[in-house]
């Protein structure tokens, strides 16, 4: 926090702005800046008020600056008089006296910052007003800050002074060390950007680095804060970098509907909330709150994130776009981000900036997750850590179906191959959220509900031996499911007799072409066929054979297949048909 200095509101404004702006665009640019904060017009810094930085780098130095701007909107030329006199917007004099008066603040470089021209073809000397005593000399300089602060197309923008002559009293000698201690850590940038130019090298940042992004947005945020009075929020990179990524980002922001909140939903969000950033080709259902239930939370801090500038009474009548963002800013919600080949490289970018400090959920196809190094990332059932007390719960709750058989838990999934873990990603774990409520609704019928009654049927068990003799039945129906580690290939041969009436150089090649013809009969998604390709790999399968035992070649295929569980039914009757 700091104290915004009184009165300075609406003198250079828009200048200091677009300054702050540029500064920051260009710290959240350098790796080797760790963390920092910025203010504007802050009490503690005198006339060095405008711009105040400080910068923490990766070697935990720290670096600071404090600069006094001075914008003429026609540019003049700085006159070797401006710099000597005793006061003015560019007198040496006045500035080094601003110095003197504030508490010593170490590790600052002092910086007088402005649009104005001064050509400099070598040093020159000059002596400062009514102070014949002090000679000072002014050249070419220095500055660790240049790389940041410099908007100059010139090289000669950056002056340093120095005291060159000094009277011989000790009254003398102790004002011109003075002077000394202030030129050491005193720059003058000169030639600099004025507002126009100023504003366009922000847009032009947005444009080559965020993909185009609104510039515009990002300077009201600077202004929306600077205008604030009083007590207030530093500027820090953590306030920065994410309302970058907010503004680049706000056109691929997608907002699904809120979905009932039960115990799967709270577990599968309290997994999402482990990662930095979570995978998934699709992802239709918000598991958070639903958004209006944070007006009270938002009301507090809508002005803080520069979304809404304005006083609004009734938060209620903020677009849900606006609230998704500030509680996306307010860590109460991840970003859904729809993905494309167009935004990879943008959205790359700007997750690099948030650095983990926010959540992100990816939607989209072929998203490169080794492009997100050092963040952490939920991609499928692999990426959890199995002993966490709401991964157990969840691989618990959640069931899976597999080809239509009894769900089993996700536990018992994994527990047939370490492989299924790849294959479940965060899209299945949400499709498993799906109520179902083991019931057909009736829509309509034609006359009465009656005439149906006929062909209800009563289940019966029985032993299978009983098979033959229940000829009272209108149906004989033997059913055992395979097991929850098998997967079961059944297919319409007749529609694909000529395909498998060919020679076969091994079992693998056989089951290669059985597997895909079972895909393009059942239209398999790929989920499917990747659980089916692990039962594969196991040799976990069994194949239902029906009908084969008309063709010839129907032994032979069988052979090829001694390798593999085979069912196979033929014409006689059931207590005759027989296993391989």
């Amino acid at each position: 926090m700091f104290r915004k200095r009184s009165g300075t509101t609406d003198k250079g404004k828009s200048y200091e702005d677009k300054i702050v702006a540029i500064i920051a665009l260009k710290l959240v640019s350098k790796k080797e800046v760790k963390s920092f904060e910025l203010s504007s017009n802050n009490s503690e810094f005198g006339d060095f008020d405008d711009v105040v930085v400080h910068t923490t780098l990766h070697n935990n130095k720290c670096q600071n600056v404090a600069l006094q701007l001075k914008h003429k909107i026609n540019e003049k030329r700085i006159l070797k008089n401006s710099l000597a006199a005793k006061s003015g917007s560019f007198s040496l004099q006045h500035y080094c006296q601003q110095f003197q008066k504030l508490n010593c603040h170490s590790n600052f470089t002092w910086v007088l910052y402005t649009n104005n021209i001064l050509e400099l073809n070598g040093p020159f000397t000059f002596q400062l007003e009514e102070k014949e005593h002090i000679e000072v000399t002014a050249k070419l300089g220095n500055c660790l800050w240049r790389h940041l602060l410099n908007t100059s197309k010139v090289d000669e923008c950056v002056i340093e002074f120095e005291v060159t002559k000094e009277g011989s009293g000790d009254e003398d000698k102790l004002e011109a060390s003075g002077y000394k201690h202030f030129f050491e850590n005193f720059r003058l940038y000169v030639n600099q950007a004025n507002v126009e130019k100023a504003t366009s090298s922000i847009s032009s940042v947005f444009a080559e680095t965020y993909d185009g992004a609104s510039s515009s947005s990002f300077v009201n945020f600077i202004t929306a804060w600077s205008l604030q009075e009083g007590r207030k929020d530093l500027l820090t990179d953590e306030i920065i970098k994410p309302k970058i990524c907010e503004i680049a980002l706000t056109p691929y922001i997608k907002i699904p509907p809120s979905i009932k909140q039960d115990k799967k939903s709270l577990l599968l969000r309290q997994i999402i909330n482990q990662f930095d950033i979570t995978i998934a080709k699709t992802f239709h259902a918000n598991l958070w709150q639903d958004v209006d239930r944070f007006d009270d939370a938002i009301r507090k801090t809508i002005k803080k994130f520069g979304i809404v500038c304005d006083d609004i009474d009734d938060v209620s009548r903020l677009e849900v776009l606006d609230k998704v963002r500030i509680l996306w800013h307010m860590k109460e919600l991840p970003l859904f981000i729809e993905t494309t080949e167009s935004n990879g490289e943008l959205i790359e970018k700007v997750l690099e900036l948030c650095q983990g400090k926010r959540k992100f959920i990816l939607i989209g196809e072929n998203i490169d997750v080794t492009e997100f190094s050092g963040l952490s990332v939920f991609q499928n059932l692999a990426d959890l850590n199995v002993d966490d007390t709401s991964c157990k719960a969840l691989l618990k709750e959640f069931t899976v179906s597999l080809q239509g058989r009894k769900e089993i838990p996700l536990k018992e999934i994994l527990q047939i191959d370490d492989k299924m873990k790849q294959a479940l990603t965060p899209s299945h774990l949400e499709n498993m959220l799906i109520t179902k409520n083991n019931n057909l609704e009736w829509v309509t019928s034609n006359g009465s509900i009656n005439t149906l009654r006929k062909h209800r049927f009563t289940a019966e068990d029985f032993h299978e031996s009983r098979a033959s003799s229940l000829s009272e039945n209108k149906f004989n129906i033997i059913c055992g499911e395979a097991g929850s580690d098998v997967w079961v290939i059944s297919l319409n041969l007749r529609q694909h007799f000529s395909q498998m009436k060919k020679e076969y150089k091994s079992c693998e090649e056989v089951l290669d072409h059985i597997c895909r013809l079972e895909s393009k009969q059942h239209n398999y998604s790929s989920f499917d066929e990747e659980i089916r390709n692990i039962f594969q790999q196991k040799k976990k399968f069994v194949v239902l054979w029906d009908g084969l035992d008309e063709r010839m070649w129907f032994n032979g295929l069988l052979r090829d297949l001694t390798c593999k569980r085979c069912w196979k039914t033929n014409s006689m009757s059931l207590p005759s048909q027989s296993k391989n």
